[in-house]
This record gives C-alpha cells, sequence and structure tokens, in this order.
C-alpha cells in the first residue's frame, strides 16, 4: 500500500489524502535449478510398464506464478545416441516410467539419459544414470534330453546311467543349477 498526501499552499492548507495499491509483477528472471546435477538409480529387469516411475528429476524455479512452471524432456547426449524409446518422462513431475520391457540378459545393462527443463525462459540440464538389475527370470532346460535311457538288467548297483545337463541364461547365482 502507497499512502499519498497532497497539500496547497493556500490558507487555510487544504489536504488531500489516497491509498493505492501497488502490485509487483514477478518477470521470469530465474533460471530452474535441478536438485542434483546427476541422478542415480537401480531398476529390476521384471519392473512393471508404466508405473511406478524408475527414478523422478526435480527442478526448482525462484519465480512465482506461471513464471515457475517447469516442463521436462529428454534431449539427446552429446554422443547424438538415445535411449528415449525405452523411458518416458512426465513433462509436469519430472517422473520417469518404463514404455519397454527390460532385460539383463539380451538388452542393455545401463542407460544413460539427459533431461532438460525449461520455465519458457531458461533451460537447465541434468543426467540420469540407470542400471537394469538381474532378476532370476529364466527357467533351467535341459539339453539333449533323451526320451528314453535303456541299461541293461545286469548293470551294477551305483553305476552311472545318464548324465543330465540343464542350461540357466540368468547371471550370477540365478543361472546356476543344482542336480
Amino acid at each position: 500500500l502507497l499512502t499519498i498526501v497532497a497539500v496547497d499552499d493556500g490558507l487555510p492548507e487544504m489536504i488531500s489524502t489516497a491509498t493505492i495499491v501497488i502490485n509487483i509483477l514477478d518477470e521470469n528472471d530465474n533460471p530452474p535449478i535441478f536438485d542434483q546435477p546427476l541422478y542415480t538409480d537401480f531398476v529390476r529387469e521384471d519392473h512393471p510398464l508404466s508405473s511406478p516411475p524408475v527414478v523422478i528429476v526435480q527442478a526448482r524455479d525462484r519465480d512465482i506464478g506461471s513464471n515457475d512452471d517447469l516442463s521436462y524432456s529428454f534431449v539427446s547426449t552429446d554422443e547424438g545416441e538415445t535411449d528415449y524409446d525405452t523411458f518416458a518422462i512426465h513433462s509436469r513431475n519430472g517422473s520417469i516410467f518404463l514404455t519397454a520391457s527390460l532385460d539383463y540378459e539380451t538388452g542393455p545393462r545401463f542407460y544413460d539419459l539427459r533431461v532438460e527443463v525449461t520455465d519458457g525462459n531458461f533451460k537447465a540440464l541434468t543426467n540420469v544414470s540407470i542400471t537394469v538389475l538381474e532378476t532370476n527370470d529364466i527357467t533351467p532346460s535341459f539339453t539333449n534330453l533323451p526320451n528314453v535311457v535303456q541299461i541293461p538288467e545286469s548293470l551294477d548297483n551305483g553305476s552311472l546311467v545318464y548324465t543330465a545337463n540343464a542350461v540357466d541364461m540368468d547371471q550370477g547365482a540365478n543361472g546356476r543349477i543344482s542336480y
């Protein structure tokens, strides 16, 4: 509020006052800033598509009103490669979701994404590194398994009848087989 007083030079002095409201309009003069310069997260290869988010990137803007409305998007990395056919980003809240299934055994195990945020005037960038984690998603399968094993009835007890062999394409402990 501002009060203005006007006084004339006459006798008697005459005074008039007025009060006005001054609204200071925000200018879009502050850039958005990401909470982190690098986001790292892990995602299991069996993570469901669309939800929950794999990771959420967040930025802040010191402007107010429509000047702090932020919009998130993916941008190409310096190498020009994109992994954006596997992920999608919510433009309003920075949530990153899977849009394609992951496979630790046959697909990429690491994804590097670059995210841009803009307030309509300024832009900021951050990097997102996502590591795919192995799950026990492959059933062991027997190789060269015969339908029938024939043995002579005179075979001694404890003799080797057949050696089974199986493989499991999972990695680490998930791919080790016991018989």
